[in-house]
């Protein structure tokens, strides 16, 4: 921040730089595994222990236990998987395109329970499994290209969450060649 030709540094608060008790999380692990559990139980996919990383967006982390990976026996519906890192904390991939780490963030300050991030996990989650989920890459003719995706239907009671990530245009060219350009997610289908 500058005043009147003076740079003056500004700093937070002790509670937005320090997490105190990182454990509070631990729930989310247990909640993920019965979730997925219960999932693979229920719907026709395939689970192994794979977790791949989104190209350009996402960056190697260490695991706390092997990821889950559901994967649709129809390729129209969006594959789903949860990593397990050591902090405790998750981080979710839908699609083709979509990450989130649960909890964002998980300083004192912010101040973020297990319960919300389960809460919050579940309506990114019940969207893609219901088919509520769109990916598209966007490449405007001038000005910066895009990954984007909108979780909901536009009706529903609580609204649209969407978002995405600034990629370089070379990147979404090439996404678009390999036809990606935008993905309609199908709701999953049930176990017979």
């Amino acid at each position: 921040m500058h005043l009147k030709g003076r740079r003056v540094e500004t700093q937070l608060p002790d509670e937005y730089t320090r997490v105190t008790n990182p454990e509070r999380f631990r729930p989310l692990h247990d909640f993920a595994r019965n979730f997925f559990e219960r999932l693979a139980n229920e719907y026709d996919v395939i689970e192994s222990s794979e977790f791949e990383l989104v190209p350009i967006i996402m960056q190697r982390f260490d695991y706390a236990r092997p990821p889950i990976t559901l994967t649709p026996q129809a390729r129209e519906e969006a594959p789903i998987s949860v990593a397990f890192t050591p902090f405790p904390s998750l981080v979710l991939r839908c699609g083709k395109f979509f990450s989130e780490p649960f909890p964002v963030c998980a300083c004192d300050g912010c101040g973020r329970n297990a319960d919300e991030e389960v809460d919050r996990l579940q309506r990114v989650l019940n969207p893609v499994i219901a088919g509520e989920f769109l990916e598209q890459v966007q490449l405007p003719l001038f000005g910066n290209a895009h990954v984007t995706y909108r979780l909901g239907r536009i009706d529903a009671p609580h609204g649209l969450a969407s978002g995405g990530s600034q990629v370089a245009r070379s990147e979404a060219r090439k996404l678009r060649r390999a036809g990606f350009e935008r993905i309609q997610w199908a709701p999953w289908s049930k176990r017979t």
